[in-house]
């Protein structure tokens, strides 16, 4: 493999700035990428406890990190992936400091090798600074002030209120100060390794990557169809569309938002989606895995985004999108009677001019059940058909038994 130096400090807190050298055999390195996957997954489940990163030591710590990121790098999903998760990584460390530590170290290793700062009676941190660890200036200690988009998260949350675009740097500031410039760092190193492997990539770290990500989370066919014959229509008619190569975004909010609160995980929503999504995997992990990742919470601000509401659902009908099925022409519904015990002279009766008692209705001839409130949702729909098919199946295989 490459190589990849010691350390000679042992830091807390590192940029990972110095290249370390030390030889690794295959799978010496692809242990220390899955090692540090692992803590990172933990961090992505909001885990903030300092004891997940157990490494061995800063050198391990250090090589790893080096490692992870000519294996990220193959993947532009993945280098956002990385770099996030690396940032919040800093972020767990720097929590677990105090503030007089945090402040010498910025003193001593970071301020010095920010490029283009401006030094008069103040310290200013332009928008067009950056982390360089190959510059260095000396700096006299003095007031230090930032633009606003250094310390974006305490100004998203009105933590700090910017002077004309400008902050002065508190010590208690110093920390989201630190993991911005780091964010600047690690997006501006990562665009620079993926323009190198594009000239002269490893084939062993293509063969890394496939082992740890690409490995297809299989779908069990048969535990999906187990639950997909609940479905309510409007998710019916989309997975319907979606198996002819592709739907619209409208759909697939509905679509993933709906499976999530189904049990589907989202590896196994990916897959789906891979599995009959007619495009390549790069156009697929730029255009739709981010939307699937964000709506189980993975991504932005983490949200539990839940099902969406039969009315909006119902504004989404279109030529473009599925919607909802009785907000469309009758003859359309049929499909949806494929696998089920009814024809459509048997529900001609359902139809009515408010499409959720249109659907509230069909969801009674399915289970033989008088619902007294109309359906809201589509996981409404799922979880009463779905109870009542197993309740029926449950007295069927009693009267089995005795």
């Amino acid at each position: 493999m490459r190589r990849v130096s010691l350390r000679e400090e042992n830091e807390r807190l590192s940029f990972y700035d110095e290249n370390v050298i030390e030889e690794l055999n295959f799978l010496e390195f692809k242990s220390k990428v899955q090692n540090r996957i692992k803590i990172l997954k933990k961090i992505e489940n909001n885990v903030k406890d300092i004891k997940i990163l157990d490494f061995k030591d800063e050198n391990d710590d250090t090589v790893s990190h080096f490692c992870t990121r000519l294996i990220c790098v193959q993947s532009t999903w993945l280098i956002n992936w990385f770099i996030n998760l690396e940032v919040k990584m800093m972020k767990i460390k720097l929590e677990n400091m105090k503030i007089s530590e945090i402040k010498k170290y910025f003193i001593q290793k970071i301020i010095n090798k920010i490029k283009n700062i401006e030094v008069g009676d103040n310290i200013f941190i332009g928008p067009t600074c950056y982390y360089d660890e190959k510059y260095e200036i000396e700096i006299e200690s003095k007031p230090i002030i930032a633009h606003f988009s250094f310390l974006s998260e305490m100004v998203g949350k009105r933590e700090v209120i910017p002077q004309k675009g400008k902050i002065t740097i508190e010590d208690d500031y110093i920390k989201n100060l630190i993991e911005n410039l780091y964010r600047k760092f690690l997006q501006r190193k990562m665009l620079e390794l993926q323009d190198k492997i594009k000239e002269n990539n490893d084939e062993r770290f293509t063969t890394i990557f496939n082992d740890i990500f690409s490995s297809t989370t299989e779908i069990k066919t048969s535990s999906f169809a187990a639950i997909e014959k609940y479905f309510p229509p409007c998710i019916a008619g989309i997975i319907k569309k979606m198996k002819s190569g592709h739907i619209k975004y409208y759909d697939r909010q509905v679509l993933t938002r709906f499976l999530k609160d189904a049990g589907v995980s989202m590896e196994e929503s990916v897959e789906l989606y891979k599995k009959y999504f007619k495009c390549s995997t790069e156009k697929f992990e730029k255009e739709y895995l981010y939307s699937i990742r964000h709506n189980y919470g993975m991504e932005g601000k983490r949200a539990n985004y839940q099902t969406y509401n039969c009315q909006k659902i119902i504004s989404f009908t279109s030529k473009m999108n599925v919607g909802c099925p009785f907000s469309r022409p009758r003859e359309e519904f049929v499909d949806y009677l494929a696998n089920k015990p009814l024809k459509f002279e048997d529900i001609e009766d359902i139809f009515t001019k408010n499409n959720q008692q249109s659907c509230t209705n069909f969801l009674e001839k399915l289970t033989n059940l008088k619902i007294k409130d109309r359906i809201s949702t589509p996981i409404e729909f799922y979880k009463k058909y779905k109870e009542s098919q197993q309740k029926e199946n449950k007295k069927k295989t009693n009267k089995k038994v005795f």
